[in-house]
């Protein structure tokens, strides 16, 4: 489990979706839809990836957020 600060979750997302082959998963902890519920940086990254239309978005588990490469 890495650093929540938006900074860190990004850098890891830009990193790491670069290796990530078509079908494969992406996997997002600490999503939180509502800010009451935790902290909004891991699910700003997760919506940007959402947003860039390259991945399925699988419905949340607990507060993991599942995409899946297109491809």
């Amino acid at each position: 489990d890495g650093s929540h600060a938006y900074e860190s979750v990004l850098k890891d997302y830009q990193i790491w979706s670069k290796h990530l082959m078509p079908g494969g998963y992406l996997v997002f902890h600490d999503i939180f839809p509502d800010p009451e519920k935790g902290g909004q940086a891991p699910y700003r990254v997760y919506q940007l990836a959402v947003a860039s239309r390259q991945y399925e978005e699988l419905p949340l588990f607990v507060s993991l957020g599942i995409l899946k490469r297109k491809k």
